[in-house]
Order: C-alpha cells, then sequence, then structure tokens
C-alpha cells in the first residue's frame, strides 16, 4: 500500500536507461515514467546507461579507497551531480535468461564500488533522507529463472547506496518472435503509475508486480524461411 499521491512541484526524478536509445522496448518504458514523473509536477531526466558507461567490461581490480578510479568515464559525473541532486531514481532494463543488461550490471556493481572505496564518498541519499527508488523491467523468455532474487539483490543495492526500493515492475512479453506486436498499454499505464507515486512510497514497503502484456497481431511482411509474395507483404 502506498501513501495518498500528490504533487511535488521542484522534485526530482532521475530515470537511467540500461539499454541504447534504439532499443524501442525499454525506451517506451523510460518515457512512460516521465510522463508519470511530469503529472506529479517533477523535474524529470533521461540518461541512457550505455553512453556514461562504453566500456562495460571495464574492471581495473584496484579499488583501495587511496587512490581515484582508474576508469575514466561519466558514472563519477552522473553518481556525484545528477544522482544526488535527484529526489527519486527509475532504473530500466531489458531483462535477458541470466540478468538484467550489462551496462545496468556494471553501473550497479560500480556505483557500489564507488559508494564503498572512493576517497570522496557519494553523499547519495543522505540529504532529505533516503531516497526512493524504481525498476522497470521488460522479460522476454518464457523462463523467468532469472527473476530469482532480483528483488533481494535490488532492495540491498538500493539500500547499501542509502536509498530504499519502492517497487519492481516487470512487463512480460514471453513468447515474442519477430513479426508478432504486443500490447503495452497496461505495463505503460502502471509504469507511469510507478513513477508518479514513487516520491510517496513507504520506506517500509516493497511491491513486485508481474504485467503480461499479449501478442495483438502478426505482421505478414516478415518471412520465415522463405520470401514473401508480393500480395502478402501489400
Amino acid at each position: 500500500m502506498h501513501m495518498e499521491p500528490n504533487r511535488a512541484p521542484g522534485r526530482r526524478i532521475l530515470v537511467l536507461m540500461g539499454n541504447d536509445r534504439l532499443d524501442d522496448g525499454v525506451l517506451q518504458l523510460a518515457r512512460a515514467a516521465l510522463r508519470g514523473a511530469i503529472a506529479a509536477d517533477c523535474y524529470v531526466n533521461l540518461r541512457f546507461l550505455p553512453e556514461i558507461i562504453p566500456d562495460m567490461l571495464a574492471r581495473c581490480g584496484h579499488c583501495d579507497g587511496a587512490s581515484p578510479c582508474r576508469i575514466r568515464d561519466g558514472l563519477y559525473h552522473l553518481l556525484g551531480n545528477e544522482m544526488m541532486q535527484a529526489d527519486g531514481i527509475v532504473l530500466c532494463s531489458r531483462l535477458y535468461w541470466h540478468s538484467y543488461s550489462k551496462c545496468m550490471e556494471a553501473f550497479i556493481e560500480r556505483s557500489l564500488c564507488y559508494k564503498k572505496y572512493h576517497h570522496t564518498p557519494i553523499l547519495f541519499g543522505q540529504r532529505r533522507g533516503p531516497k526512493p527508488m524504481a525498476m522497470s523491467l521488460l522479460l522476454e523468455h518464457t523462463s523467468a529463472t532469472c527473476l530469482n532474487g532480483i528483488d533481494v539483490r535490488m532492495m540491498d543495492y538500493a539500500r547499501q547506496m542509502g536509498g530504499y526500493m519502492s517497487k519492481i515492475l516487470v512487463s512480460n512479453v514471453a513468447g515474442s518472435e519477430l513479426g508478432v506486436e504486443h500490447d503495452h498499454r497496461a505495463s505503460l499505464l502502471a509504469v507511469e503509475k510507478m513513477a508518479r507515486d514513487l516520491l510517496f512510497t513507504d520506506p517500509r514497503e516493497f511491491d513486485m508486480e508481474y504485467i503480461d502484456c499479449p501478442p495483438k497481431g502478426h505482421d505478414s511482411r516478415y518471412a520465415f524461411g522463405a520470401w514473401g509474395s508480393l500480395s502478402s507483404i501489400h
């Protein structure tokens, strides 16, 4: 249960997208989060993590707290400025059979590293109390083994970063194939509501919701194993 939502003029919500801007499925979720935050009279900011962390596999292996990070990209600026200024954070990512996107994985691991080891500690969550977080995931696999323990992990991540995870929303488009369109309306409305209510959630409560996106039609212009005729294309 959430507290009664109202408007929060002047507050800021940061939306972080773990896939690049060409991933239309996750981009729709991120845009829905922006609409929900704007509906609550909040300032919003959308950042694409692949543009901030271009080398998602980079590891320095030298975190001792006595020297600056050896990886030179835009993550420290994101953590030390935009995340500190935000009143709430929404994470959006595609969910694969093993976990979320590699860029989101790199962001989570390195942000925890900055929080724990960096010689200039990130003060995330120490202004105006713990910051609420929420996560929107796009699932395209029939097997949901990738969801095992993800709630516990994200709640622990938010706690270590000085905030709290309020909700994880999974949009299920399992069984999707080339040429099949899915109805995302219920999912997008749920993401909007999640972002709109984010700043009014109770830190003691957590919710994980699954929303099915049923198929709504097949585009006959796609051919499987053979070229389609002009009549089938038109």
